[in-house]
């Protein structure tokens, strides 16, 4: 079986596993960081620390990229690997136990960092893998998801 958690960011709708996610807060005022990469744009205070920002618009076709005049109304904060992202969101919906051949290949859905898509309330959804993204992140250039948010703060 796998938990999760499907998000809506403006009109698409990405399920992630909810394995990662430590906190869902509400608005978050966030700080652009000139020069960031476009899906890391800034940093979220979180904990007395700061988090990076994750847009999905950098990695998903079809979305217009944050703008921090306009937060989103959720914040969904996940770890992964050696680090903390917070991802701004429209909606959360509910944590869904889903076994693991309900998991199919994309045929319905194409996103970056997605081999499977699910079906839930009938609307079809890319499973975004949090740990590829991060790997990718990582491998481009040589940067730890901590060591960003801590260059953030200098």
């Amino acid at each position: 079986m796998r938990h999760l958690l499907p998000l809506q960011i403006q009109s698409i709708c990405i399920a992630i596993d909810a394995r990662h996610v430590q906190e869902i807060l509400g608005e978050r005022p966030w700080v652009l960081l000139p020069g960031a990469r476009s899906e890391l744009p800034g940093v979220v205070s979180w904990r007395g620390r700061a988090v990076a920002l994750f847009d999905f618009a950098a990695v998903t076709e079809g979305l217009a990229p944050l703008d921090e005049n306009a937060p989103r109304p959720r914040t969904v904060i996940v770890t992964v690997r050696s680090g903390a992202l917070a991802i701004p969101v429209d909606a959360v919906r509910e944590v869904r136990e889903v076994p693991n051949d309900a998991l199919q290949p994309p045929t319905v859905t194409s996103q970056r960092f997605s081999s499977t898509e699910i079906e839930i309330d009938g609307q079809v959804m890319p499973v975004f893998d949090l740990v590829a993204f991060i790997d990718s992140i990582e491998g481009a250039d040589g940067a730890s998801l901590s060591s960003e948010s801590a260059a953030a703060l200098h």
